[in-house]
């Protein structure tokens, strides 16, 4: 995973308040949940097996597989902002609404 300091590194949000010393966290939520990366490599790659190279909202996708919305959107960021697997259409915040695709190669 790409580290950037700007944003946490479990869900992708602007990283206003460091919580940790070890981790680029934004909440001891996200601070507990880092430290299980088989978890996170499962659901990183289950977002993106769902999606495909058309603009799908976030919401529609969610509503697809059975993981919590907080851990879907929060994969969706990384795998947005830190691994570049995916693409936004709109430069603004990564939320339900947001148009996401895959990165064509």
């Amino acid at each position: 995973m790409v580290t950037n300091k700007s944003r946490c590194s479990y869900c992708g949000r602007v990283l206003h308040k460091q919580v940790s010393e070890k981790y680029f966290v934004c909440s001891l939520k996200c601070k507990s949940l880092i430290k299980n990366t088989e978890y996170i490599i499962s659901v990183d790659s289950i977002v993106f097996d769902l999606n495909n190279y058309k603009w799908n909202k976030v919401e529609d996708l969610s509503q697809k597989a059975q993981i919590n919305k907080f851990d879907f959107i929060s994969s969706v960021r990384r795998l947005i902002y830190f691994q570049e697997k995916l693409r936004a259409k709109d430069i603004k915040e990564i939320n339900q609404k947001s148009l996401i695709s895959k990165v064509k190669k």
